[in-house]
Order: C-alpha cells, then structure tokens, then sequence
C-alpha cells in the first residue's frame, strides 16, 4: 500500500514542478501544393522530403499521447519560380488548437525539387530487322506506311530532352 501512495505523490510532485516537458514528433506528413503560377508555367515538383519531426513544449499528461497525426505540415512554394532544386519553408499546425503545448521548431526547411513541363513533337522512324518472311521474300521498308509521320512526348523537361529518336520495330512472322 505504501508503493502505491509514493507512486501517487511522485506522479502528484513530478507534475507540480515540471509542468511542462520538451518531446519530439517524427513522422509527420509533409504534403506540397503547386501554387497556380506553377501550375500555369508546367512547373511539377519531382521530388521533396515526405516527413518531418518537430519538437513540442508543454503539459507532460497531454504531450506524452501526441502523435504524427494530430499535425500537418506543408511547404510553402510561393517562392518558386523556376526549374531547379529549392529550400523552402515548412509550415506546421495542430490538427486541433490547444493551449497546453506549443511547437517550439522554428524556421523548419525541406529541399524540393521542381521541373518544367514540355512536349517535343519527334520523327517516328521505322526499323524493319525484326521482321521475319519466307524464303525467297523481302520486304520493301520504302513501301511502308505510318498513319502519323510523328510522335509527341510529354514530361519532364530533363527527361523529354534525353529523347534522341523514337523508332517503331514492326514485327511479322510468315
């Protein structure tokens, strides 16, 4: 019985005079929203930090059963004008207000990296190695047609740029 009294008392005395405790919360999501000048210049964010931890100050009973959950985290990308790779600032809220805790992480950052939107029109050509016919047969590659001359590729800049040629291998057995 005394064990369960002195428990009491410390817990009683602990809350007393440490009110308040400092933890921390890792995990949090991170989302990230194209502003509309992005999205009217074809800028896409290719790649970011997902998640977060921040640390909180406050009430040891109400800190103690926080979780990744009941924050958001966002980045802030109105600064973002161009291509490249950015450090921007991540803004960080309660899911619910509350007075006994506060996030006490100031000037939270994350690298986002953005690239520009393109199409590029390329040339289809065709490649007729592949195609088998009978003995004595042969195929003539100028009698062949395609229904479109082109072909358009959309995407990320750095990646529609590394696009040299598109070639259509027909393949026949016969």
């Amino acid at each position: 019985m005394s064990v369960i009294f002195a428990v009491i008392i410390w817990f009683a005395v602990s809350i007393q005079l440490f009110p308040n405790v400092h933890d921390h919360v890792d995990g949090i999501t991170v989302t990230a929203e194209p502003t509309s000048y992005m999205q009217r210049e074809n800028l896409q964010i290719t790649d970011f930090q997902q998640d977060i931890s921040i640390q909180i100050l406050g009430k040891r009973y109400v800190i103690g059963t926080l979780t990744a959950e009941d924050f958001t985290a966002s980045l802030d990308l109105s600064g973002i004008t161009s291509p490249g790779t950015h450090t921007v600032n991540v803004d960080v809220n309660m899911v619910q207000p509350n007075s006994d805790y506060e996030i006490i992480s100031n000037n939270l950052t994350a690298s986002v990296e953005v690239e520009r939107i393109i199409s590029k029109e390329i040339a289809l050509e065709v490649n007729t190695n592949f195609i088998a016919v009978g003995e004595g047969l042969q195929i003539q590659s100028e009698d062949i047609t395609l229904s479109s001359a082109n072909v358009v590729i959309s995407g990320e800049q750095s990646l529609v740029n590394s696009v040299a040629k598109a070639v259509i291998e027909p393949r026949f057995d016969g």
